[in-house]
């Protein structure tokens, strides 16, 4: 049999077709259920664990705790090592000086220098050794004149740079001496006066750097064990006496002075002298002298103070702590302090100058002679004119 189809057999063909499946499915009790399918990722089984942030915690540093000073730059001193003198090393030789009337050992390598008749002098690297024979205008008889004479010596051969810090007394191989100690600008300085005659005193003054002490202690020691005198007379003469003494009045003791108005231009101010007296100029003061007594004129134009203060500060210095004040009177013009100074009588008169700075007048005596001079001393400061402020 011969089918021929078109294209609407065609279709009812496909209709009985998909009749047949259906009735098909449906006698094998199957349903056919046509469903989106979802296909989902089964999930890995991860431990449940619960997860920390590192955090970046190092361990720290156990650091002292210690307070920064910044450094400061200081130098380093150069040290330089000198070479010591010893007794080994030290080599010496012996001068004797003829008009000096003495001889004594100097260091070989020092150099000598003599410009005055009755001076020389000998220097080393760090010091050096003076030595004057000093004739007295008068004969000096006993320990006071002898250490007012020293004092005023001191300031006429130092520099106005010198300044003092003790005066001792002593005796030398039987010889009294007094030694005035200081400084001269960094140096140091000792003066030794030896007593030896009546008419002249022998001064050794000692000089030297104070970083090389212990050196120049060696020889300044070795040069005044080596020294010898020539001619001594009467060298039990100026023995010191230190006690303070006690005087009665004796008006047979008082001599009678005339006097003369004196002018002293340079801090323009006149007062009565004695005519017997003997007037001494320096570059710091102007001294008057008698057998047992003086007085010197003293002028300080850089004090700015008042008197009083000025006073005070002029009895507390170093030269004068062995001075014993028996009273300090207080007047309209002047200030007056009394006492002793070792043994010697001390009186001293402050004042302001024509020139309106302040002035001192100091007053000194051998006690046993007091009462002669007590009123002299007491003419002298009456008649002080003074015409600042007027």
């Amino acid at each position: 049999m011969k089918f021929i189809l078109n294209m609407k057999d065609s279709k009812y063909i496909f209709l009985v077709v998909f009749l047949i499946f259906l009735f098909s499915c449906k006698s094998n009790g199957q349903n056919i259920i046509v469903q989106e399918v979802v296909v989902t990722a089964t999930p890995i089984n991860i431990p449940n664990k619960t997860f920390i942030e590192p955090t970046n915690t190092s361990t720290p540093i156990n650091i002292p705790n210690k307070t920064f000073v910044k450094p400061t730059i200081t130098a380093t001193p150069l040290i330089i090592e000198r070479a010591k003198i010893s007794e080994r090393n030290l080599r010496e030789i012996s001068v004797s000086e003829d008009d000096l009337k003495l001889s004594f050992n100097v260091p070989a390598t020092w150099n000598k220098e003599k410009n005055k008749p009755n001076e020389i002098s000998y220097f080393g690297k760090e010091g050096n050794i003076f030595i004057k024979k000093i004739i007295y205008q008068e004969e000096i008889n006993s320990s006071e004149e002898f250490y007012d004479f020293a004092e005023n010596e001191t300031w006429k051969i130092n520099p106005s740079e010198f300044t003092k810090t003790i005066t001792q007394y002593g005796e030398y191989k039987d010889i009294s001496t007094i030694k005035i100690t200081g400084s001269l600008g960094i140096a140091q300085r000792e003066n030794i006066f030896f007593s030896v005659s009546n008419n002249y005193t022998i001064l050794i003054a000692l000089t030297w750097n104070p970083d090389y002490l212990s050196e120049y202690d060696l020889i300044f020691d070795r040069l005044l064990e080596s020294l010898e005198f020539m001619e001594i007379s009467n060298p039990s003469t100026h023995n010191i006496i230190v006690n303070t003494p006690t005087v009665s009045p004796t008006p047979e003791n008082k001599s009678t002075f005339q006097f003369y108005e004196f002018y002293d231009s340079g801090i323009d101010i006149s007062l009565n002298v004695p005519v017997e007296w003997d007037q001494i100029k320096d570059s710091s003061s102007l001294f008057f002298r008698h057998n047992h007594g003086n007085f010197r004129i003293e002028n300080f134009p850089e004090s700015n103070n008042s008197l009083y203060i000025f006073s005070q500060n002029y009895l507390g210095a170093s030269n004068l702590k062995e001075y014993i004040e028996n009273s300090f009177e207080i007047l309209p013009d002047k200030l007056i302090s009394e006492g002793y100074h070792i043994r010697p009588y001390k009186r001293f008169v402050f004042f302001v100058n024509g020139k309106g700075q302040n002035s001192v007048i100091i007053f000194s005596c051998n006690p046993d002679f007091i009462q002669e001079y007590l009123s002299v001393f007491d003419e002298i400061q009456n008649s002080i004119k003074s015409d600042f402020g007027k």
